[in-house]
């Protein structure tokens, strides 16, 4: 049956086109890959540094998104000879699922034939309206997609027990998989038996502490593993060799343990700790964004006020200039730069257009009031007949003067006042700043934990307060481990040592 794989998004269009097409340093494998194009839409060329350019040129109307690039690939086994063109309608389908639409998206879809036959399809997230494709839950969502076109198609779905979430028809949605098969393929972390209750009781110790301990993101990388457990009271060593290989063991009270007489190897600690640091570095980089956005926040503010005097002077002044003056880069489809972030920033245009319409308003009144001050001005006094006046020309004259003394030139007052338009400044801000703060950070998990194994239980036992730790207190830690090529940094191997993982997400 199908499966269907999402891709986490990218930001390399050229990268993608030159891998699913096995082009440049890929061209050796192109008689065995023997990719085929399937289908295209508002992409022409086949060389894959022009396809990215082509991608590239839709996807700059929309340069916040760092990350427009989404891959996913669909498989067909074999052995369940579905047709080549039911696989297209699948793949078409699955696309259509996943809210990618023939008349807003760009995309690619390349047929591989090695191994078994598997579709790559290349889309460009940003559409041609300007709005971001999501790529929130694509494992779930195409998961769930697969599950419904299944049925729809009259196919076996024989893979039904393995999905975590699977098609409600009822609801016309996706529900939890309470069948489903979990933890396949997962090491299981079993609590150990032992007859002297002694050693069972310090095993247990071990094993639970050193799994709460590795259940904090913050614990990324081998050394502060050791702070951690040393903490507890717990002795632990460790071993990289040239391959990468992580041998550990323990030590707890004169009871001396190998990693893998608890279930715990080197190689489970490697792969959750480079999760652990993957997820840091996730959490690091929503940190810094979050503060541009904040720091952006207060330039922005204080240029649209020194925007706003100008206007209320008479005055419409350089827009650009003004920005430019805090840092600020005021682009010309209307979005603002900060340092390394664009903000999608529609509403200064309205707040510019808003001082604009306000100050051609404040212009024309100011002119009727001027025509009506030299109009008072250039009337003339009553002379009367023979220079004497009468009752009334004296008063006319008496309310004529004082009316001329008491009425000054009028001054333009354009009226923009500082706090609405501060308000609104902060309004648009704090739902950017909101979108980002929401968005998850997915922490994996490469093991799972038998259910006999009781993870509260504790031994009488004082455990020092942890002690916190920064990325700046941990980048060079595993250096001094016994083999120079003991720093665990490669992120490849991460996804490969966690292919089959629970996952956890979490906010800032």
């Amino acid at each position: 049956m199908p499966i269907g794989e999402a891709i986490k998004s990218g930001g390399s269009f050229s990268g993608l086109s030159e891998y699913i097409l096995a082009q440049g340093i890929y061209k050796g494998d192109n008689e065995i890959k023997k990719p085929e194009i399937i289908f295209r839409n508002h992409v022409y060329s086949s060389n894959y540094l022009e396809l990215g350019a082509e991608f590239r040129e839709v996807a700059n109307d929309n340069r916040r998104v760092t990350k427009p690039v989404m891959h996913l690939v669909v498989n067909f086994a074999t052995s369940d000879n579905i047709s080549i063109e039911n696989q297209k309608k699948f793949v078409l389908k699955i696309m259509d699922e996943m809210g990618v639409k023939e008349n807003n998206h760009q995309f690619l879809v390349v047929k591989h034939n090695d191994k078994h036959p598997h579709y790559h399809v290349q889309i460009n997230r940003i559409g041609f309206d300007g709005k971001t494709l999501s790529d929130r839950n694509t494992k779930l969502r195409i998961g769930t997609a697969c599950d419904k076109i299944e049925k729809e198609m009259g196919l076996d779905n024989y893979l039904h027990t393995t999905r975590a979430f699977v098609y409600d028809e009822v609801t016309n949605s996706h529900k939890k998989n309470k069948s489903r098969i979990i933890n396949r393929g997962l090491p299981v972390v079993k609590a150990s038996r032992n007859r002297q209750v002694g050693i069972q009781k310090k095993k247990d110790f071990i094993q639970i502490e050193t799994l709460k301990a590795l259940d904090n993101h913050n614990v990324d990388s081998l050394e502060i593993l050791k702070k951690e457990l040393k903490e507890r009271g717990i002795s632990f060593k460790y071993s990289v060799n040239k391959k990468e290989q992580v041998a550990v063991s323990f030590q707890y009270k004169g009871l001396a343990v190998k990693g893998s007489q608890i279930s715990l190897k080197g190689g489970l600690i490697k792969n959750q700790l480079l999760a652990n640091n993957e997820a840091s570095k996730e959490l690091k980089s929503k940190q810094e964004l979050l503060g541009l956005i904040r720091d952006a926040e207060t330039r922005i503010i204080k240029s649209v006020n020194q925007i706003r005097k100008q206007y209320n002077l008479g005055k419409t002044p350089e827009i650009i200039a003004v920005f430019k003056e805090n840092e600020i880069f005021y682009k010309e489809d209307g979005n603002l730069e900060y340092q390394n972030l664009t903000l999608e920033a529609e509403f200064i245009k309205h707040i510019l257009e808003e001082f604009d319409e306000k100050l051609e308003k404040a212009k024309i009144k100011h002119q009727t009031k001027i025509r009506e001050f030299e109009l008072l001005q250039s009337t003339e006094f009553k002379k009367g007949f023979l220079g004497v006046l009468n009752k009334e020309q004296k008063e006319f004259n008496t309310t004529l003067k004082e009316e001329k003394e008491q009425t000054k030139r009028p001054l333009l007052e354009v009226g923009l006042e500082s706090v609405y338009y501060r308000n609104e400044v902060i309004d648009n801000i704090y739902e950017i700043y909101h979108e980002e703060k929401e968005k998850k950070v997915i922490r994996y998990f490469g093991y799972s934990v038998d259910d006999s194994l009781d993870l509260s239980k504790k031994e009488v036992l004082r455990v020092a307060i942890k002690k916190r730790f920064t990325l700046n207190s941990i980048k060079n830690d595993l250096e001094k481990s016994k083999y120079k090529t003991n720093v665990i940094t490669d992120s490849e191997n991460t996804k490969i040592g966690i292919k089959h993982v629970k996952k956890r997400s979490f906010n800032l």
